[in-house]
């Protein structure tokens, strides 16, 4: 049992009367006085959370390669190509224009490159995270373009379509590319190019308007130069169209 002294104070009464209650004493049944009681709103705010926004990878290239090495410099996420010759480039997008990442793009970084020189270039995504890369990257590209948010400006379509190089055959000096477009089920495609083309199965290419761009591996440099669709490549029977699908949702 606790008492206590009261001070006095005024009180309001059920039927809606005020009247004044002297200083008076207080039992109660508890260990301390209670605390005073502050009074608020009968109802609860409620905070209604703002709905969250998927937030498109950092660079625009990361819906097709994964960003393979990170910049010494500055520790940014950056795509990295290199040969046996010891070419060694950064980017900060893959395709065109090809934009080289500004803290390597200089002779002296090269030549003091702790780097060892070898064959290497970015790693597409397996068909399944490629296509949500790719839809998620949709979605925001349509709401930014719609709300023109700061989404659109880093974030904006490209106008180069990204292939994956199924076969590559040279005869007479044209080279008969079949090209799957990235991360889609649509068929693969034909395209030549009237010289040598050196790339390697599962490549990446880049075509728009005529022109097909890569990074040619040998030279160390990108590439663009004229190419030609000829048309759908036919498959011969279910075994080798369920053969190729595998293969996408694997590679």
């Amino acid at each position: 049992m606790t008492t206590y002294r009261r001070r006095g104070h005024w009180r309001r009464s059920p039927g809606g009367g005020r009247h004044w209650v002297q200083t008076h004493s207080v039992t109660r049944s508890g260990a301390s006085r209670p605390s005073r009681q502050t009074y608020g709103s009968p109802y609860r705010r409620t905070v209604t959370a703002r709905p969250r926004v998927p937030r498109p990878p950092r660079s625009f290239s990361e819906r097709w390669l994964r960003p393979n090495a990170r910049c010494p410099v500055c520790g940014a996420s950056v795509f990295y190509y290199s040969n046996e010759h010891g070419s060694r480039v950064f980017f900060d997008e893959v395709g065109p224009p090809w934009p080289k990442h500004p803290c390597t793009d200089n002779s002296a970084y090269r030549e003091r490159s702790p780097i060892s020189p070898g064959r290497s270039a970015p790693a597409r995504y397996s068909l399944l995270k490629g296509r949500s890369l790719a839809q998620r990257s949709a979605f925001l590209d349509a709401t930014a373009n719609s709300r023109l948010t700061w989404v659109g400006l880093s974030y904006r379509v490209n106008a180069w379509t990204p292939y994956a190089l199924l076969k590559r055959d040279l005869a007479d000096g044209v080279t008969r590319l079949t090209l799957q477009r990235l991360y889609t089920l649509q068929p693969a495609t034909v395209w030549t190019v009237a010289a040598e083309v050196p790339l390697a199965v599962g490549d990446v290419v880049f075509v728009q308007a005529g022109q097909l761009s890569y990074f040619d591996l040998d030279r160390g440099e990108p590439v663009t130069m004229p190419v030609e669709h000829v048309g759908t490549e036919r498959v011969g029977g279910v075994r080798e169209r369920l053969r190729g699908l595998w293969t996408r949702l694997t590679s």
